[in-house]
């Protein structure tokens, strides 16, 4: 009888997997939303990619390679309304909310234990400070403890939702 025992390894390779697949449905949800807002598609897109980078704990100075000038140049003007367009997006849908705080809540139990490792503190990073504020702000609505399991649902739950 062989018995297989999951470790944080892996669970780590599944959530960057699944953080991937939360990014895409995060982003869509909120272009969506903020082309209601907004008659500009590609300013709904500049706004949606600020506000789930936000939403996911992502450092909001950080531009991929692909970024246009025009893209980081409209950000920029932004970024100091992300988090109050964040705040809107949140509000619209329990389950976005739901979705973002398992996001996050797994991603401490992630980084964490890799700053743990490393022997730094985690409390108190750079990364620690862009997700806690949406935490203390939303956590309570939800709270039960994330687990593997709980998450896989959960993103499995708004990909199907998601699905076009």
């Amino acid at each position: 009888m062989s018995w297989f025992r999951r470790t944080i390894r892996d669970d780590a390779k599944d959530f960057e997997t699944q953080l991937q697949v939360v990014k895409l449905i995060l982003y869509r949800k909120c272009r969506d939303y903020s082309a209601s807002q907004i008659n500009n598609k590609e300013l709904a897109g500049i706004r949606a990619a600020g506000v789930m980078g936000y939403l996911t704990g992502e450092d909001l100075d950080y531009y991929t390679p692909e970024a246009t000038k025009f893209a980081i140049r409209e950000r920029k003007k932004i970024k100091d309304k992300i988090p109050e367009l964040a705040d809107s997006f949140m509000k619209l849908d329990k389950d976005i909310r739901e979705l973002v705080i398992y996001t996050l809540r797994m991603r401490a139990i992630i980084v964490g234990y890799i700053f743990m490792q490393k022997g730094l503190k985690f409390v108190g990073s750079p990364e620690f400070e862009r997700m806690d504020p949406i935490m203390q702000k939303y956590g309570g609505e939800f709270p039960i403890q994330v687990n593997p399991k709980l998450y896989a649902k959960i993103v499995n739950r708004e990909m199907k939702k998601d699905t076009r």
